[in-house]
């Protein structure tokens, strides 16, 4: 029997190794973006600075909640978000596997320069590639600012929190075995992070989930335009902090393509950071009301998952924008889970920018996904 599953691991090592540089193939000098030393050390330099970046701005989120009220008792929930269960924190027997797929994408601003991306894929335990029929659902998920497509799965060798709640949650059957994709934003670019989030959509549907999906078993029967609309159903993305800005613009650029998104402790930055002008939340309101109206798709076909925390810097921001977003009832129906409502918003009591928070959001939201 271990033999059978040494065997069946170097298949599946050698088919993922045999995806580097598949996609648009580019010229040989396009830059590369650099890998982290470890998987851990880029864990940590993005949990650090998601903890200093809410530290340093606490009393402007405090000013801002003073200003504008206190969150509505309707969104905390101080005991609602299921904590993650200690065991869960460790190691699993039944462990999934983590590969990196190298892929060529483009710069997508004036230069259009391809680069070599990377981004690291989550194969539950049990996965195989000798012709199985099984398909799985595919979660993209996006680091904070300072992160990289290590920082939330580990890369190849390390191992998160992040990781062992997977194993863990499919191997109690709590939730269906599924992909988890983690890519970048960061493109090479000395550009700014919220242009590097709002460019990313288009790297992500023109050349990442192609890739995955050409290559795993996805719902997808193909990767042309139409087959991966038609499983829209089966993908969800979601990000934290500057990941979640992201997410935002995923929703508004391509809603055809995803019908979860997990945007957690980030407001969208389409019109302005963190409210600069008194229009910038009703704009983002309106702009991702058009995107998902104008594509035709109806309310029972799209959810949202917003997660943040009462201690959370995003907090008062987040608010006004799901409180802008409830105006367009048409679009957009308030749940206390997903089941009720297309857009659920939580608050956790204590919550802060980083640490374990963003785990305890993603192991809720999972929970809520494909039911």
């Amino acid at each position: 029997m271990r033999s059978k599953k040494v065997l069946l691991l170097a298949m599946l090592t050698a088919a993922i190794i045999s995806l580097s540089g598949c996609g648009r193939s580019a010229p040989e000098d396009a830059p590369v973006t650099a890998v982290a030393d470890t998987a851990e050390t880029a864990e940590a330099t993005a949990e650090t600075a998601a903890e200093t970046a809410a530290g340093g701005a606490t009393e402007q989120a405090e000013s801002a909640l003073a200003e504008n009220d206190t969150v509505p008792d309707e969104y905390v929930v101080p005991d609602e978000l299921k904590p993650i269960p200690d065991e869960y924190l460790t190691p699993n027997e039944h462990k999934g596997h983590v590969f990196r797929v190298d892929y060529a994408g483009q710069s997508y601003d004036e230069e259009k320069r391809y680069i070599q991306k990377r981004a690291y894929v989550y194969l539950p335990y049990g996965y195989e590639i000798d012709g199985g029929d099984k398909r799985y659902n595919v979660l993209y998920l996006m680091h904070a600012g300072q992160g990289s497509a290590e920082s939330l799965l580990g890369g190849e060798s390390g191992s998160t929190a992040l990781k062992q709640v997977l194993d863990n949650m499919i191997e109690n059957g709590d939730i269906e075995p599924l992909l988890v994709v983690t890519p970048s934003f960061y493109n090479g670019q000395p550009l700014p992070e919220g242009e590097l989030a709002a460019g990313f959509s288009d790297e992500l549907i023109n050349d990442l989930v192609p890739v995955v999906e050409s290559h795993f078993r996805t719902y997808a029967a193909s990767t042309s335009e139409e087959d991966l609309k038609a499983s829209r159903e089966h993908r969800a993305f979601g990000g934290f902090s500057m990941g979640s800005v992201t997410t935002w613009y995923v929703l508004k650029n391509y809603p055809e393509y995803f019908k979860y998104y997990l945007p957690m402790s980030g407001e969208s930055w389409m019109f302005g950071f963190h409210g600069q002008n008194e229009t910038d939340f009703e704009d983002s309101a309106a702009a991702l009301h058009e995107a998902v109206s104008g594509s035709g798709i109806a309310p029972e076909d799209f959810s949202i998952y917003v997660l943040t925390g009462t201690e959370d810097v995003a907090v008062p921001y987040l608010t006004k924008q799901v409180e802008a977003m409830l105006k367009y009832s048409e679009s957009f129906i308030y749940g206390s889970s997903l089941s009720e409502g297309n857009l659920c918003y939580k608050v956790e009591k204590g919550g802060k920018h980083g640490g374990i928070y963003k785990d305890l959001y993603i192991y809720n939201a999972l929970l809520e996904f494909w039911r």
